[in-house]
């Protein structure tokens, strides 16, 4: 199998795995215990490499342009990933999840841009700091602890994570301008807070 094919599997299997987290959320009454429960998306998308767009992106600092490339067949796996599995959850899901779906979506959908960019900016650090934990401790209780906070922490916070939003976009079925608007920025913000997160890092670390 080609480098290319590689890339896009694994981004796909990250979008599956973040769709189970986003199913299992949705399906808890408890936001706490959701929280909880889909961090090991997160975990499981780290243990198997898979290609996950905020877990990559941050290291665009560190590498050359053609890394670009890469986050673009990531993200695109990703998308297809989350859309495939919101469409048949949507349909294999109550009507009650759905509408909680469609509920959640519109919330996000009702602050202005500045807002959803910081909120997605702060999301960005977490996932960078839960990639990095991961890639470099070895001490495996630290790496798993940390994973599970940085995803309990951005989503009892409401920080915006950009591959979760569409999966819930898709079960809500609210893909609109919009809704496609608000991705970008969230996109560009979790990229935003990444990048700075590690170029920051980097300057301490050395």
């Amino acid at each position: 199998m080609t480098r290319f094919k590689v890339t896009f599997v694994k981004a796909i299997l990250a979008g599956i795995a973040v769709s189970i987290g986003g199913a299992i959320y949705l399906s808890c009454s408890s936001k706490t215990l959701g929280a909880i429960l889909f961090s090991f998306a997160f975990y499981l998308i780290l243990n198997f490499d898979y290609n996950l767009y905020t877990g990559k992106v941050g290291y665009l600092v560190n590498e050359k342009l053609s890394y670009l490339k890469f986050l673009g067949i990531v993200i695109l796996g990703n998308l297809l990933g989350t859309v495939i599995c919101g469409l048949l959850l949507r349909y294999a899901f109550s009507n009650e999840v759905v509408d909680k779906a469609y509920n959640l979506v519109l919330n996000k959908l009702e602050p202005n841009i500045i807002r959803v960019f910081i909120n997605s900016f702060f999301c960005g650090i977490l996932m960078f700091i839960g990639a990095d934990f991961f890639k470099k401790k070895e001490d495996n209780f630290i790496r798993t602890i940390t994973v599970f906070l940085v995803v309990i922490i951005f989503i009892l916070a409401k920080f915006e994570h950009s591959v979760a939003n569409m999966f819930y976009f898709t079960v809500g079925w609210v893909w609109n301008f919009k809704s496609i608007y608000y991705l970008i920025i969230m996109v560009f913000g979790n990229a935003i807070g990444s990048i700075t997160f590690c170029a920051l890092n980097n300057v301490v670390s050395k």
